[in-house]
């Protein structure tokens, strides 16, 4: 005699488990084949577009920003193959902290 699995109190055989598992699968894959599909609702002008083009508008000024200090930029990186001293990071960081508690 083969094992049982107690689920919810009742006794469940394992082929009885497997051939449930491999059915839902199955009406998972094959119901949303069978639904209507949505069309997409166009609106002129909603409050996530214009957010979105407010974060494009932030990052273009952030990038203006980085182009201004990229001199600090340039001493961080070593050398010419565009490595990024990570220690030298950490340490500026953490002296810049440390001037500011003072």
């Amino acid at each position: 005699m083969g094992a049982n699995y107690v689920i919810f109190g009742k006794t469940v055989r394992p082929h009885v488990l497997a051939l449930a598992t491999l059915g839902s699968v199955a009406a998972g894959i094959a119901i949303p084949k069978f639904l209507p599909k949505d069309e997409p609702i166009q609106q002129a002008n909603t409050p996530i577009q214009s957010a979105v083009e407010t974060v494009k508008d932030g990052a273009a000024k952030a990038a203006e920003t980085v182009k201004a200090g990229s001199d600090k930029v340039t001493s961080v990186v070593t050398g010419n193959s565009d490595d990024i001293d990570v220690e030298k990071l950490i340490n500026d960081f953490v002296t810049s902290v440390d001037d500011r508690k003072q």
